[in-house]
């Protein structure tokens, strides 16, 4: 132990430790409880354990820590890679909703603009046609006497 470095260490604790016939055993059973006419899942040991439901299931027990460690880096490394795919698509669908939400906004902005100047016209043409309007009831008023 004298002679190991820090770094060799650490590189020691990250890589994976080589396992004979795991792997192979491993996508033996990832094949076998994918077919919907097997539901028998066998170990690299060929030993089955049969839970409370009666479903048959590997007997993990009997594997090495090491062929543990592998199967569980395994699954890890498919559950990063599944995050990975799922978190891509959310941030694409994010994107795409910030480029629809942007151009609803810019349409709205413009709709409120026309609507403003729709409005002051009207305003400028109501102030000058109320005032024609009280000149001819003064007028109408001015000819009946009042």
């Amino acid at each position: 132990l004298a002679n190991l470095t820090a770094s060799s260490l650490a590189q020691a604790m990250v890589s994976p430790i080589p396992v004979p016939n795991l792997a192979t055993n491993f996508f033996q059973q990832l094949q076998q409880s994918g077919n919907p006419n097997n539901g028998v899942v066998a170990d690299g040991t060929g030993s089955l354990v049969e839970d409370s439901q009666g479903a048959k299931r590997s007997n993990t027990r009997t594997l090495s820590n090491d062929e543990r460690r592998q199967r569980r880096l395994l699954r890890n490394r498919v559950a990063a890679k599944e995050c990975r795919k799922k978190k891509k698509q959310h941030i694409q669908d994010m994107e795409e909703k910030i480029v629809r939400l942007e151009e609803e906004n810019a349409k709205l902005a413009n709709e409120v603009e026309e609507l403003k100047e729709k409005l002051s016209s009207l305003s400028s043409m109501q102030g000058s046609e109320s005032y024609r309007l009280m000149k001819e009831v003064e007028e109408l008023n001015a000819k009946l006497g009042m």
